[in-house]
């Protein structure tokens, strides 16, 4: 199941190229002088963000789903971070994502909605 393999990614390059394509809509391109690029829908290009990695890059992706609502808070019980987007007009919440960083919790938690919301 896709949200088993999401849910199951570690913060770093992978986690990275499944955001930029899934959530930021972008092509991601190995390219062999400039590295790891992500390419936008009006071809403006530039280095693959570290989303999973770093919150102002993660909070990108929150501005990106921003009509989902997101909501991101620490469980001091399980000591992880929890991220979840919801469609409140119709009374819905996509999969809650748990991980170690606050960005990590935000990348998954963004995917799982954006591929749930595609499922709808």
């Amino acid at each position: 199941m896709i949200s088993d393999e999401i849910t199951a990614m570690k913060s770093g390059k992978e986690l990275n190229i499944k955001v930029a394509e899934i959530v930021m809509q972008c092509r991601f391109l190995k390219d062999e002088i400039f590295g790891d690029m992500e390419i936008y829908p009006n071809s403006v290009y530039g280095p693959l963000q570290p989303y999973s990695e770093d919150i102002s890059a993660a909070w990108q992706v929150m501005k990106k789903l921003q009509g989902y609502n997101p909501r991101i808070e620490f469980n001091i019980y399980s000591r992880k971070w929890e991220a979840a987007f919801s469609n409140k007009a119709a009374n819905f919440s996509f999969p809650l994502a748990s991980a170690d960083t606050a960005p990590e919790a935000i990348c998954k938690a963004a995917i799982l909605a954006v591929l749930e919301a595609k499922c709808d």
